[in-house]
């Protein structure tokens, strides 16, 4: 669950890009922020870590926008995959590409500004360091705690890279957020 140093620092930091609505409500984009940025102020918060069932890991870190009405997606970030030994086996980039869909938790505001959980499946593109133009498409889930969030939901991130044995299917550490912009 995000600590409410964290939605002060949310508070800060869109209050700083100006990215409420003039209106006074959110738009319908929003931004995510994946085990990065002021979530980082946070005890083990950064990156996000998720697990495959062989005890590979894989630590994610990012940002970007999305869309639900245009199920567009833009931002990217860095990934690291480790072998269940803690050896690293491929680092590099990701890019999200689209969005597969969103279902909001619902928000709360603190101190006049609008936080947001839910849950995100957003289409990526891994870029691995060690295999020069090649890349991977991938389906980055991102769920956040804030609001009403369903019993069995856990704070974090899940990869899950197409056409690989490469499922990282449980969430084990970091924060996400969602900001209305």
């Amino acid at each position: 669950m995000v600590s409410a140093s964290v939605v002060l620092a949310a508070f800060v930091i869109v209050a700083g890009l100006g990215v409420v609505a003039a209106s006074g409500r959110p738009s319908g984009v929003r931004i995510f922020l994946v085990g990065s940025g002021f979530l980082c102020g946070e005890e083990g918060a950064c990156p996000d870590v998720s697990m495959a069932d062989n005890g590979d890991t894989v630590e994610i870190a990012g940002d970007g926008t999305f869309n639900p009405a245009t199920r567009e997606a833009t931002g990217g970030g860095t990934s690291v995959h480790h072998l269940a030994d803690g050896s690293v086996f491929a680092h590099g980039t990701w890019d999200a590409v689209g969005l597969i869909s969103f279902k909001s938790y619902g928000t709360i505001v603190f101190d006049g500004t609008t936080v947001e959980g839910g849950l995100a499946l957003i289409r990526v593109a891994i870029h691995p360091s060690e295999f020069p133009g090649v890349t991977f498409s991938g389906i980055l889930t991102v769920d956040c705690l804030v609001g009403s969030a369903p019993a069995g939901a856990d704070e974090g991130v899940r990869l899950n890279v197409q056409d690989t044995p490469f499922n990282f299917n449980t969430e084990v550490s970091g924060e996400t957020l969602f900001i209305p912009a």
